[in-house]
């Protein structure tokens, strides 16, 4: 081994210099590879773009003045500053022409890839939507719904989402009426309150319930039939029959209703002829009778028990017109079909209605008797089921054939009655008539048999 120390042991500086000269020859070498080997990546990366730039037409705009960050204009030798028609970049003198393509190209990329981003974001969120509706619709399938479960199975095998959507579009419906008011039950609430209030004679609440069922169901044909009735029962004849043209035109092809229909205006003609001149009567009674006819003949065509309680009304309906044309026989015979067909059909109201009117005919026919026994049966079987207008109707009614009879202080009790619940259920016409009768027995003579015909012809039977 050579020392850098002479053989003599003495210092030897030519080593030195050699040695030192070798490091710096190696390390000058190594810089020059490296930053051969950058600028040769950096031009074949670039290549395209400088050539690209390079061949672009020169405008005759000048140049713009660079600028330092501090706000002032680049010397004419500053790193940055413009030499001719390129600029050269501080660190690397590329040209700007370059840099500017570069970032260009960049933020073109970064565009797409925001895009497709985008995209991808809002796919994954329709298959979270879809995959969220399948699992509601599942959902409904295992709590036994059926319809979700065709909707499941189909779109499984064949990926149809027809019935899924259907689905879910049910299932949207079923939330929407939990949140707005249950109208279904609602109008369901409203009949029975009616119901109650027709017996109890509340006119007023009837009326109340049945208007709030035709505004939220405009073609409820059971309620529009009840608006009829209760205009009738008000003695409003001008209301009822346009109601009841109403329902005619609203029935449609239903034919129970367009059967109601008719023989709810041959009440209205039989009403009309009690108020009209001979002439007119005969007119009113005539196109009663059509009018009864043509809902018996469609009630037969329905089947039991809408059809049946349809011909045991219609049956009364003719037997109250043969009563208005002093056919007392034709009338009762008629009121005892209605009452046949009622009591099959247990409908105690109806029941009620028939037996009054059959007590009435029986008393034209002078079977007092009889009538006596009908019109207890009709005011019992009325309180009972708390029907007002009905225990009123059968007080008064039997309050004329105990009259008959002699039994004044009876009669002023059943008509003080029936006059106290006429007015109870504000039907004016009725409170009139119960009124005037009171008044007209405080006048007759106190012996029967001094009593005309004449004299109790105001006292016509309800």
């Amino acid at each position: 081994m050579h020392s850098i120390l002479g053989n003599s042991g003495t210092f030897d500086p030519t080593y030195m210099y050699l040695t030192a000269g070798v490091v710096v020859v190696i390390v000058v070498l190594v810089f020059v590879i490296l930053k051969t080997k950058s600028w040769t990546r950096f031009r074949a990366k670039y290549k395209d773009a400088e050539i690209e730039i390079r061949n672009e037409p020169v405008t005759d705009q000048p140049a713009p003045a660079a600028h330092d960050v501090s706000g002032q204009s680049a010397g004419p030798n500053s790193p940055g500053a413009v030499k001719g028609d390129v600029i050269y970049n501080q660190h690397q003198g590329v040209p700007a022409e370059i840099v500017r393509h570069i970032i260009h190209e960049a933020k073109s990329k970064q565009t797409e890839l925001q895009r497709q981003l985008d995209s991808a974001q809002e796919e994954l969120k329709q298959k979270q939507l879809i995959t969220e509706a399948v699992q509601r619709v599942d959902d409904e399938a295992e709590r036994g719904n059926e319809k979700a479960s065709a909707a499941i199975e189909k779109a499984g095998s064949t990926g149809d989402a027809e019935q899924l959507q259907a689905a879910l579009i049910s299932l949207a419906n079923q939330k929407a009426e939990k949140i707005k008011p249950d109208m279904s039950d609602l109008i369901q609430l409203c009949r029975e309150i009616a119901e109650i209030a027709y017996l109890r004679g509340d006119l007023e609440e009837l009326a109340h319930r049945l208007n709030i069922i035709i505004k939220a169901c405009p073609n409820d044909l059971e309620a529009v039939n009840r608006m009829g009735e209760l205009f009738n029962l008000q003695g409003k004849l001008d209301d009822a029959e346009r109601t009841y043209r109403l329902l005619g035109e609203k029935a449609g092809e239903n034919q129970l209703y367009k059967a109601f229909s008719y023989g709810n205006l041959g009440l209205i003609y039989q009403d009309r002829s009690k108020l009209s001149d001979p002439e007119g009567k005969v007119i009113y009674l005539a196109n009663a009778e059509e009018m009864h006819r043509k809902a018996l003949a469609i009630f037969k065509t329905i089947p039991p028990p809408q059809g049946l309680m349809g011909k045991a009304r219609e049956y009364g309906n003719i037997g109250r017109l043969f009563s208005i044309q002093k056919k007392h026989s034709q009338a009762t015979a008629y009121a005892e079909k209605s009452l046949m067909l009622f009591r099959r059909l247990h409908h105690k109201s109806d029941i009620a209605i028939s037996l009054n009117n059959l007590g009435c005919g029986l008393g034209e026919l002078g079977d007092d008797a009889n009538a006596e026994i009908k019109l207890q049966e009709s005011l019992k079987i009325s309180e009972e089921i708390g029907w007002i207008i009905g225990i009123a109707n059968a007080s008064f009614n039997l309050g004329l054939t105990v009259l008959i009879s002699g039994r004044i202080d009876e009669t002023r009790k059943l008509w003080t009655r029936s006059h106290a619940l006429y007015k109870q259920a504000n039907v004016q016409h009725e409170v009139e008539k119960a009124q005037n009768a009171l008044k007209m027995l405080d006048k007759l003579p106190n012996t029967p048999q001094e009593w005309t015909q004449e004299k109790l012809s105001k006292l016509t039977r309800k």
